[in-house]
């Protein structure tokens, strides 16, 4: 994953994309590594992926689509 990639979001168990959002940082913190996405529902620039898929939405499922080369 790079900034710039895209994350297609399966929130609900109904087989179908629901959400998008773009990588706006890819770190390494405490020897792991954090993506941040941006997005607009949450009003955020830098909404931490494992958060989001673990705790907002357990069970989420993300599709990882990446544009770099």
């Amino acid at each position: 994953m790079t900034v710039g990639d895209i994350l297609l979001f399966e929130c609900t168990d109904h087989d179908s994309l629901d959400h998008v959002q773009i990588v706006s940082a890819v770190e390494k913190v405490d020897g792991r590594i954090a993506i941040k996405m941006v997005g607009h529902n949450e009003d955020t620039d830098y909404r931490d992926l494992d958060n989001t898929i673990t705790v907002e939405h357990p069970g989420a499922i993300g599709h990882f689509w990446s544009l770099s080369k």
